[in-house]
């Protein structure tokens, strides 16, 4: 599929920039596009057997996440997923294994920052819900509710608009990584305390040796690569 950046109107033939008063229809239908774009491109991705489907994912993922030791601090060592957001075709897939399991029970996906939004968004065009960011202390412009958490190397907060989630809302948490646990459970109590209800955590990567799965609990938590 392309996507025109300015497509022509009757009002525009020549395909220069629309009027104003055309100016909410043409954003409206664009976003329609990238959002059938972003649907079609992980259905195609999608098996009628979700469990082969996963465990095809896990291998490709084990493939192309490469390990940068002593990052971002010495004894560290960074799953680095860039090539495989670099491929097109197992991007989709990743994105297709992360939403399969949440079909039909979530309303708002929350992405923690800064690799749950580049798996998050694409996570809840796909299942058909919104998306909220979870980020690091003074970024986000509005009032915020903030939780505090320890890293495996460091400590850091966590904040979420007031009223980005909305109470009674079921909420998909998304991030790349489940370490120690600590930034996962920080969304959660951000997440009751607006209201809402975690209706689980879907990750590209587990480290189990951190234990992080004994802080959330007993929220469904879904994994394509157990590391």
């Amino acid at each position: 599929m392309h996507i025109v950046a300015n497509p022509p109107t009757e009002m525009d033939p020549g395909g220069g920039a629309p009027s104003p008063g055309d100016s909410p229809r043409v954003a409206s239908a664009a976003s329609s596009a990238i959002s059938a774009a972003v649907v079609s491109a992980v259905s195609a991705n999608s098996s009628s057997d979700p469990s082969a489907a996963a465990a095809d994912a896990s291998m490709r993922v084990a493939a192309m996440v490469r390990d940068v030791h002593d990052y971002p601090t010495p004894g560290i060592v960074f799953k680095d997923i860039t090539p495989l957001l670099a491929d097109a075709h197992l991007f989709a897939a990743v994105v297709a294994a992360l939403a399969d399991p949440f079909r039909g029970v979530v309303d708002v996906v929350a992405g923690i920052e800064a690799r749950g939004f580049i798996l998050g968004a694409p996570v809840a065009l796909a299942l058909g819900a919104g998306f909220v960011p979870l980020r690091k202390a003074g970024k986000l412009p509005r009032q915020t509710l903030r939780e505090s958490y320890d890293l495996e190397y460091d400590s850091a907060t966590l904040e979420m608009h007031e009223d980005a989630v909305h109470p009674g809302q079921r909420v998909l948490l998304v991030d790349d990584v489940i370490a120690t646990g600590g930034t996962a459970e920080a969304a959660t109590r951000l997440v009751a305390r607006a209201g809402g209800s975690v209706s689980g955590l879907t990750a590209l990567i587990e480290l189990p040796m951190l234990g992080g799965r004994s802080r959330l609990g007993t929220i469904p938590i879904h994994v394509i690569y157990i590391v």
